[in-house]
């Protein structure tokens, strides 16, 4: 992995970022994708809007391919596979069972539960490719919800576990999170651990 490809990816990913955050705060949209409400002043807000965003985004840069909901190389949990958010890859696997993408993405917004994250960085962290871990936060209260967030991040990031991190400390980790008027935030290293002290230094105020 080069540092140029990690460049790659946080292009594309503050790309995707932009437009997001003109969706969900409501400006003029750039994509024909829109944001129905869901109730009297809120938007619906979840990570989907992000992930069709970022394939729109990796559609038009064309620097990786890309599939979505992928089966994961390793079982978790009761011996089953789990699924990847989005993949990026080199070149298209053509059913090589051994072929790995470059990266693995995982993607929450608003407010995840800490066993969500906690999910997703295992499983990030336990697959054979470069793992991201992206947050993107909505308007509707996000200094409250950040706040929460960003302690659960950290406490699981903390707490990992060595067996969680023995491959993904390999291929590299990374976190992205994006903020309303705030703008991005991309920092990638060995393993969670070392992200976490670089997410708490996070303010918001």
């Amino acid at each position: 992995m080069t540092d140029a490809q990690w460049a790659v990816v946080e292009r594309i990913l503050r790309s995707t970022a932009q437009e997001y955050r003109q969706l969900v705060g409501g400006s003029e949209p750039s994509s024909q994708l829109c944001c129905p409400p869901k109730g009297v002043e809120l938007r619906r807000d979840s990570e989907q809007e992000f992930r069709f965003l970022l394939c729109r985004q990796l559609e038009l840069a064309k620097d990786f391919y890309y599939s979505v909901e992928s089966p994961t190389r390793n079982n978790y949990g009761k011996g089953r596979r789990g699924n990847v958010d989005v993949s990026l890859w080199q070149s298209p696997p053509q059913g090589k069972a051994n072929q790995s993408p470059v990266f693995n993405l995982e993607l929450k917004s608003s407010n995840p539960t800490a066993a969500s994250i906690r999910n997703d960085l295992n499983k990030l962290a336990q697959e054979p490719s470069r793992g991201i871990f992206c947050l993107a936060m909505p308007d509707d209260n996000w200094q409250q919800k950040f706040k929460k967030v960003q302690k659960r991040l950290i406490d699981e990031m903390r707490n990992s576990t060595p067996t969680s991190q023995q491959i993904g400390a390999s291929t590299g980790l990374g976190v992205f999170i994006t903020l309303p008027q705030k703008g991005e935030f991309f920092h990638h290293d060995h393993d969670w651990p070392s992200i976490a002290h670089w997410v708490s230094t996070i303010e918001i105020n």
